[in-house]
């Protein structure tokens, strides 16, 4: 995340909860120190040690849990202070060669259901207005609600990843329409009936290629 990015989602972040960078939580959890909500990995901003023990500093008088989920940033591994409590794997695919070589480095599996997709009448396209956002959201709430038992983020925070990021030409929401008829958010749901998982991960593939290499 480059600085620009990290202004775009603190802006972001801070308009759908009104919360900054970091603060104090206490909750059914317990009591802890927040970064960045509902994000997938936060490192530090910083890339120089003083400049981090400055901003952690601050912190740790606090005597709370600070968990931090870093991908990029070693500098807190390298504090004594802090322990490595687990690693978990990042995947990520280079979209930048031609569709016709990532298409080939496929799963037989892979093409099998995108062709079976194909067969039944199923489109994945991006998302092109707030009305389909919201669709994704309901989907969203019902699978944190009933399948995982956990609060679903407000509907605020898509809201605000839409106007900063999708009306931008940023990002993209994908959707899945079979008779015109939306299935689900085909990027970040589970399986149904007629749809896997291999369908909308080839049209992310081939949407983040044509947008952004």
């Amino acid at each position: 995340m480059d600085g620009s990015q990290a202004r775009t989602w603190r802006s972001m972040t801070r308009c759908s909860t009104g919360w900054p960078a970091f603060l104090p939580a206490l909750d059914v959890m317990g009591e802890r120190v927040v970064v960045l909500p509902f994000s997938d990995y936060c490192d530090p901003l910083v890339n120089d040690e003083n400049i981090w023990r400055l901003l952690i500093d601050r912190l740790l008088p606090e005597h709370r849990p600070i968990t931090l989920r870093c991908l990029h940033n070693s500098l807190p591994l390298a504090d004594e202070r802090f322990t490595l409590a687990k690693q978990a794997k990042w995947h990520r695919l280079d979209v930048r060669p031609e569709l016709d070589v990532l298409c080939k480095g496929m799963h037989d599996s892979t093409h099998r259901a995108i062709r079976k997709s194909q067969r039944e009448g199923l489109v994945v396209r991006a998302a092109q207005s707030e009305e389909e956002l919201r669709i994704f959201f309901e989907m969203h709430l019902k699978v944190r609600k009933y399948k995982y038992g956990l609060l679903a983020q407000p509907y605020s925070f898509f809201q605000n990843i839409w106007r900063q990021f999708v009306e931008a030409n940023n990002g993209f929401l994908l959707v899945a329409l079979s008779e015109d008829k939306s299935l689900r958010d085909s990027s970040w749901c589970g399986r149904t009936r007629s749809i896997t998982n291999s369908t909308p991960l080839f049209q992310a593939i081939f949407h983040t290629a044509q947008r952004f290499c």
